[in-house]
């Protein structure tokens, strides 16, 4: 019997790797959901705001992406130039980069989310954006007096240095690793509890529906601080009812389903739904169309639902009757799961404590989930076998559609 420092070495590298590619599949997954967010307000509201929600969500990934960039390098992103008493300070592309974040990042994200805390990352982003001289900057690239130039040169670097010790700081990046911790482990229940509901199953059926709930996009006016607690403390109520409707209309038919909270300023409060049926239901749409008549009943609001099975742009469809034997499929329940739990690693609802006595609630959670088969711990299924999982595991099924 090998011993356990010897099992250790042999596996170490292998262990690494294994982390290593799912940290990268869940930074990818976590950059699409927070994209596919801000995809979903353009798609269902038309005004001057479609645009800055587009871009808006481009920033938020892109802001990790040029995080990670800045850390692994330490390439210049301003150069400095001086001929006969004229200098000039040159932007580099990444300079251009982080100057369009300063430029556009902070008021779009502050606009948009009035009740959320963001990513450690985000955070400092925000903090030197608001602090950042945006005059000085006006003289970039072009010929001015040396000195002003020099002095130009040195705020930027020492702005670049400080954003890259903040970065790379054991602070930060134990503060992210908690705050991420609670969008990756809801991400690995959802991908384990569907792996359980079409455990031995050849096709399953799913509902892909939103819920709204007094949207200001029908008022157009703006809401307080109270307004927006008063409005959540009313949609969980609904919310339950809505449940209970669920649960008689579909009765034994239902294999699963959850539900994320979002808000955002001109969308207000809603819901995301992803309910599982039990094998080829054809009339998935009526199913849904029934289950958002239910919801205008009980909020009193017309068009307050909308049925995302009728969609087809989809890349990775898995809405309708799935063929669990198509790696597609199963892809695109990955790419569901993920826009249900991993837009948190980057934005977070934040309800202080005060908030949450006013609504005499003791926690709010974002990410729900129901009637799914119990699935066995990790620590409880050792030596018991593999978990149930997808008939194409999701690694193969990546692979086969080139999905990294």
């Amino acid at each position: 019997m090998l011993s356990s420092k010897r099992m250790f070495c042999r596996s170490s590298q292998h262990s690494y790797d294994r982390q290593k590619n799912a940290k990268v599949e869940i930074d990818y997954l976590a950059s699409c959901a927070i994209k596919d967010r801000c995809v979903d307000f353009y798609t269902d509201v038309k005004g001057t705001h479609v645009a800055e929600r587009e871009t808006f969500g481009h920033y938020l990934s892109d802001i990790h992406r040029f995080a990670k960039t800045l850390v692994a390098h330490s390439d210049p992103l301003f150069e400095f130039q001086s001929n006969f008493g004229i200098g000039n300070v040159v932007s580099t592309r990444d300079g251009d980069a982080l100057l369009s974040i300063f430029r556009s990042y902070s008021e779009i994200i502050l606009d948009e989310y009035v009740i959320h805390k963001f990513s450690p990352v985000a955070t400092i982003f925000l903090e030197e954006a608001k602090n950042f001289n945006h005059t000085a900057v006006d003289n970039l690239n072009i010929p001015i007096d040396a000195k002003e130039a020099q002095a130009l040169y040195d705020y930027l670097d020492q702005l670049v240095a400080r954003i890259r010790y903040l970065f790379s700081s054991k602070e930060t990046i134990k503060a992210t690793s908690d705050f991420r911790r609670s969008a990756t482990k809801n991400f690995n229940r959802c991908i384990e509890s569907l792996a359980a509901v079409v455990d031995g199953a050849e096709f399953i059926t799913t509902l892909r529906f939103d819920i709204h709930y007094k949207s200001q996009e029908r008022s157009g006016l703006p809401k307080t601080r109270k307004q927006i607690l008063q409005e959540l403390f009313e949609i969980r109520a609904l919310r339950t009812a809505f449940h209970r409707k669920m649960r008689a209309t579909l009765a034994s038919q239902i294999g699963g389903w959850m539900c994320c909270l979002e808000y955002g300023r001109y969308r207000g409060w809603h819901y995301h739904y992803l309910v599982v049926l039990k094998g080829a239901q054809k009339n998935s749409d009526r199913l849904i169309d029934n289950l958002g008549a239910d919801w205008e009943v009980l909020t009193g609001i017309p068009d307050s639902y909308d049925n995302v099975n009728k969609r087809s742009h989809y890349r990775f469809n898995s809405t309708g009757i799935l063929s669990l034997g198509y790696a597609k499929s199963v892809v695109g329940l990955q790419f569901i799961a993920a826009y249900f739990t991993l837009g948190d690693c980057f934005v977070q609802l934040d309800l202080p404590s005060e908030d949450l006595t006013a609504l005499n609630v003791t926690g709010i959670r974002s990410f729900i989930m129901g009637d799914f088969p119990e699935v066995m711990p990790r620590h409880r299924n050792k030596g018991k076998g593999p978990l149930p999982g997808l008939k194409i595991r999701v690694s193969h099924a990546l692979k086969r559609v080139r999905f990294l």
